[in-house]
């Protein structure tokens, strides 16, 4: 029950399970996900991540996690909502601390609009997860693989979330539905490194409520391995940032592209994705200087899961690093005018 909704909302919030988040570390063999052989003549900026501290589930970090929670700055419904997910925790899971180079209004962008990071990972083809805006804090989700829920975001400031999460779990082989509902607090601090560099420390807190003690006690069981799966795939979230991060600041032709191709979001997003890509990139070089362009995207659908210059540092499996793309004059773009 944890697979798809119930962390997706939490990265990018959010938000991260198995088969839903972005694969962006290199584990597929050359030529599905790797750079073109043109696109490899030189290395650009790692994208990686730093894992502070590891996910834990104890008795001490728990407690700390609820004293954080902005349970009373939520309305009256709300803190009843919250107050007896927390009366009636079945799982509880600190995802792993991760730290990452971004722009603050990179993180704010996508937390904001977790729709959007959804609608990506499909252009990328690597997820086929479905996230849909129904309201100003409400959205509606599907994993494609009988998980469906709904999200809505409790609690809001740049530097915290509090999200609530309904979902159900449908499959032929079980009499009924699994249901589960889960809050996650979602906390990012904004510091800058000795060179200046703006860095964004993520930290989750996942509480999980089954109404049935026979499914809690079978969630119990599998909790070291669904812990892990959790974890890995928060960090692949925040990979996702840090990559953004890059390509709107270093490839906003890219970028452009791809929020071309976005579908399943309000009108006026892939535009906003524009818009404050066109900001960034004009910011990081404020002299008149022509962008290192991506390219189109990969035609075929080997290539099509990462960024043409999306390579392993090394060139094989690995983290992936950026190059700097075909030489020549980039194509036009209305991010470089």
């Amino acid at each position: 029950m944890l697979r798809g909704h119930l962390l997706v909302c939490g990265a990018l919030i959010g938000f991260a399970c198995s088969g839903v988040t972005p694969r962006l570390h290199a584990e597929t063999p050359a030529g599905r996900g790797a750079a073109p052989p043109k696109a490899q003549a030189a290395a650009g900026p790692q994208i990686t991540v730093e894992v502070i501290e590891k996910g834990n589930s104890s008795r001490a970090t728990r407690k700390e996690a609820i004293q954080s929670l902005p349970t009373k700055s939520l309305h009256p419904e709300s803190q009843r909502v919250v107050e007896s997910i927390l009366d009636n925790v079945s799982l509880y899971r600190r995802l792993p601390v991760v730290r990452c180079e971004s722009d603050p209004r990179v993180i704010q962008f996508f937390t904001e609009h977790p729709d959007v990071a959804v609608a990506i990972w499909r252009v990328m083809e690597i997820s086929e997860f479905t996230m849909k805006q129904t309201g100003p804090y409400d959205y509606q989700s599907d994993s494609g693989d009988g998980s469906i829920g709904t999200v809505q975001v409790l609690y809001r400031t740049p530097e915290q979330q509090l999200i609530l999460c309904r979902g159900q779990f449908k499959s032929p082989a079980l009499p009924k539905p699994i249901e589960a509902q889960a809050i996650m607090s979602l906390t990012t601090e904004f510091s800058r490194d000795e060179q200046g560099k703006p860095l964004a420390t993520c930290r989750a807190d996942v509480f999980v409520s089954f109404p049935s003690a026979t499914i809690e006690t079978a969630a119990r069981f599998i909790a070291p391995v669904s812990h892990r799966i959790a974890d890995r795939n928060f960090e692949e979230v925040v990979t996702f940032i840090r990559m953004m991060h890059i390509a709107m600041t270093d490839q906003p032709v890219w970028v452009e592209q791809v929020a071309s191709r976005v579908d399943g979001v309000l009108s006026d997003r892939p535009g906003k994705l524009v818009d404050l890509t066109a900001k960034l990139y004009r910011e990081q070089h404020p002299l008149p200087m022509l962008p290192q362009h991506m390219g189109a995207l990969p035609e075929t659908p080997e290539d099509r899961r990462l960024p043409r210059n999306l390579q392993s540092a090394n060139g094989s499996a690995g983290t992936p690093g950026f190059s700097p793309g075909v030489p020549g004059p980039p194509r036009s773009s209305s991010v470089m005018r």
